[in-house]
């Protein structure tokens, strides 16, 4: 892990003393536009737009609250619409996400805050295994297609900005520990929740009953009955 001061995107434009940087509407319409042609097709955007998407959401990544409980992160949408969904997360120092997928959805994530570690999984006879980790450093975008499953892990903590495209509506989270899916609807993170508050199916029911095509290096989304 790296000590000191996170690193931050380098033409971060957030206000030093709680001005929101804004522009006019018109063109907080044209980047959040751009973001979400480029969420749609799973890709990240040029330089020029995360820099002007992370100035457009300047005040908001400020104020990101810390992540409640044992919470890998705190989640905050900033923007919901059918077509596009905007998110902040703020990080735990050291915390991993469980694995999941985004509903059938693409986006990207690009890091504001510090550095990370995203993992990638693919089926493996009955299994969900790591196909491959990537170092993601601040201020590079990732896309996310449709099928990927991942996780992420923050080094001393940080803040990303997420846009997916369409908006999901749910999405499946892997327990690697019990080998289960996990149903979760609405507006909710990728952890496992104390208890058994949402539905979940075995691995094995889960592949058995899944629409989704395997390949090697294109992991494939588990569909769960809905």
């Amino acid at each position: 892990r790296r000590s000191g001061p996170l690193r931050r995107h380098p033409l971060d434009t957030r206000p030093t003393k709680g001005r929101a940087v804004r522009g006019d509407g018109e063109q907080d319409e044209a980047v959040v536009e751009e973001a979400r042609a480029a969420a749609a097709v799973g890709q990240g955007p040029d330089a020029d737009v995360v820099s002007r998407l992370v100035g457009r959401f300047a005040a908001e990544i400020a104020a990101a609250p810390e992540p409640l409980g044992t919470d890998p992160y705190s989640r905050q949408v900033v923007l919901s619409r059918p077509d596009v969904e905007v998110m902040i997360a703020r990080w735990r120092p050291g915390a991993r996400c469980a694995p999941h997928d985004h509903g059938g959805s693409r986006g990207f994530v690009t890091p504001v805050e510090g550095d990370f570690a995203e993992r990638r999984f693919i089926w493996r006879d009955g299994d969900l295994v790591v196909s491959g980790t990537v170092d993601r450093p601040v201020s590079r975008p990732f896309g996310i297609g449709r099928r990927v499953i991942h996780d992420m892990e923050a080094g001393d903590g940080g803040v990303t900005l997420h846009v997916y495209a369409p908006r999901p509506e749910r999405m499946s989270v892997f327990d690697l520990d019990r080998r289960d899916v996990l149903d979760a609807v609405g507006n909710v993170g990728a952890w496992i929740p104390d208890g058994d508050t949402v539905d979940r199916v075995p691995f094995a029911a889960a592949r058995s009953g899944s629409d989704a095509v395997s390949s090697v290096g294109s992991p494939a989304v588990v569909w769960i009955g809905y």
